[in-house]
């Protein structure tokens, strides 16, 4: 009874899978908590009126961030009940929200980590009064980037879990006629 040692033992990747699914859903969840705190904040301060912001374009994209957030929320909370395949295809949508709403960010806001302490006279003329929520404006493009990250991670993970790959016996006879 020597067996298949591949079946006949268990590989470390099998206990390790559901530590790392779990961990890569509690980063989501904290990074979506913070995100979600920075992008309520800016638009409680700038409210409905877009002359409060430096541009439309950054008053949609926080409006696009708040849906984002509440989306993952969701997500994270029902993914449980939910089968590999749905996770998976909910993990692309939200690779994609979060890479729009980061790329968006980084295309349209001057500030940068290194350039925070600038003053405020260095920025174009409708950023400067946003000088002071530089680092709120950078952190919420960075966070954007990391949830944008661990979902393509989590989608690839998913994608690999989903679809398996394994070696053909006899590749000749495929190709011959």
């Amino acid at each position: 009874m020597a067996g298949n040692k591949e079946k006949d033992a268990p590989s470390k990747y099998r206990f390790l899978r559901p530590f790392g699914y779990g961990f890569a859903f509690f980063l989501v969840f904290c990074l979506t908590a913070a995100e979600l705190g920075i992008v309520s904040h800016l638009l409680h301060e700038g409210g409905n009126i877009p002359a409060n912001y430096p541009t439309r374009e950054f008053k949609s994209i926080l409006g696009l961030i708040l849906f984002s957030c509440i989306g993952t929320f969701l997500y994270v909370f029902s993914h449980p009940w939910s089968s590999m395949g749905i996770s998976a295809f909910w993990s692309f949508v939200f690779a994609v929200f979060w890479g729009t709403s980061a790329g968006v960010i980084f295309h349209v806001s001057p500030f940068e980590n290194f350039t925070c302490h600038r003053p405020a006279s260095s920025f174009p003329p409708a950023w400067q009064s946003y000088h002071d929520r530089c680092h709120e404006v950078v952190a919420l493009q960075g966070m954007a980037w990391a949830l944008w990250g661990i979902f393509i991670f989590k989608f690839l993970g998913m994608i690999i879990e989903l679809i398996e790959f394994k070696k053909r016996p006899n590749v000749k006879s495929f190709y011959q006629v």
